[in-house]
């Protein structure tokens, strides 16, 4: 859309958007977000805009008014379309012209910028933590009778404290040697039971092998007293063989007995 030739001021407080398009740099968009947020009470009000930064602003502000009050104008009709454009009606949120002027102060062309006043706001508060440090030392100093703490009594608390805490660490630190020597004791101990708990194993496996023999040899014994029992009954056998032919022996060879002669 070409930009038609500014012959009056644009009051942004009444235009419509098509007027508003001839600003430069204002776009159709940006028209309908400058109806959206009025009112205005002057030229840094409209850094309230979405996308309407201070190089747009000083652009624009060479081709507005603001001489027109607000409460007196009735919403702008749409000549075209026969209905009313998208302004809004005053909103009750105070804008920056009327914070300035609940300070007697009415913007000017040559008044400061919301950026000036913004800083004009961050100086007074860094001057303000300022007295305040300085106000608490100067109490500080009242009650103490001096700027230094290590004579107050919480501080001389606090020393004694850490005194203490020092020699309780000490006392721990000899404690933690102490054991630590202990520990070294164990790990001899350790080793010495490592030692003998691989003698032990040693003895064991030769004490197991050892039953294996004996229970080998109990079994050997017990085949010899099965043996000696055998050979025992054929010795008792024999014995009776010999008793009997000891007998018969007797019996074949004892003299008759004759009878005498009459």
């Amino acid at each position: 859309m070409e930009k038609k030739e500014i012959k009056m001021k644009i009051n942004p407080n009444d235009a419509r958007v098509e007027d508003l398009l001839m600003l430069p740099g204002v776009g159709e968009r940006m028209a309908e977000r400058i109806v959206a947020d009025r009112p205005y009470q002057g030229p840094e009000d409209m850094l309230q805009v979405k996308g309407l930064g201070m190089g747009s602003l000083e652009r624009i502000q060479p081709f507005l008014t603001f001489t027109v009050d607000q409460d007196a104008v009735d919403p702008p009709v749409d000549e075209d379309k026969g209905v009313e454009s998208t302004g809004t009606p005053a909103r009750s949120k105070p804008t920056l012209g009327d914070r300035v002027r609940a300070f007697d102060w009415v913007p000017s062309s040559s008044s400061p910028t919301s950026t000036q006043v913004i800083g004009l706001v961050l100086i007074t508060g860094a001057l303000s933590i300022i007295l305040s440090v300085i106000l608490s030392l100067a109490i500080l100093a009242g009650i103490n009778r001096t700027l230094n703490i290590e004579r107050h009594a919480a501080v001389r608390d606090l020393r004694s404290g850490f005194s203490q805490m020092e020699a309780e660490l000490g006392d721990l630190a000899g404690g933690l040697a102490t054991i630590d020597q202990r520990l070294k004791a164990v790990e001899g101990l350790s080793g010495r039971m490592t030692t003998l708990e691989t003698e032990f194993d040693l003895v064991q496996e030769d004490v197991d092998q050892a039953m294996i023999e004996v229970d080998h040899l109990t079994e050997q014994v017990a085949g010899i007293s099965d043996e000696v029992v055998r050979i025992s009954g054929k010795v008792d056998l024999f014995d009776a063989f010999l008793e009997g032919m000891r007998a018969l022996m007797a019996d074949l060879f004892t003299p008759v007995e004759t009878a005498p002669a009459p």
